[in-house]
């Protein structure tokens, strides 16, 4: 993704932080960052533990990335287990943090979402 001036630098700042972090928060940043500009704590679970092929007692729980990601201002809360992003540009960065987004990691994840979801939730 070509991105050019200050919106480029911002993001790439950005990237270089999280970068820094562990590769599970990492992964749980571009898993949140799929769902939108504000997500909730079930539904980030719901396709973490589906997508997911490690035990979960070797991996970041949900509950440890939202702390996590709180402390380092990337989101807030936006209600009773709902979060969103503090600004869109932490979203793009967190989005395209690695190859690992595409289409088809998109999908994965409409999918779970829609059988793992009541059908009032899908709409």
């Amino acid at each position: 993704r070509l991105m050019i001036g200050p919106t480029a630098n911002v993001v790439n700042l950005l990237q270089t932080r999280m970068r820094k972090m562990k590769p599970d928060v990492q992964d749980l940043l571009q898993y949140a960052a799929c769902l939108g500009a504000s997500f909730s704590r079930p539904n980030l679970q719901l396709v973490w533990k589906e997508e997911q092929q490690i035990p979960s007692g070797d991996r970041l729980s949900v509950a440890e990335f939202v702390k996590i990601a709180k402390q380092e201002n990337l989101i807030e809360s936006s209600g009773e287990s709902e979060y969103r992003w503090v600004h869109d540009k932490v979203q793009e960065a967190a989005l395209y943090l690695s190859d690992m987004v595409n289409d088809v990691f998109r999908f994965d994840i409409g999918i779970t979402l829609l059988h793992g979801l009541a059908s009032k939730e899908v709409e």
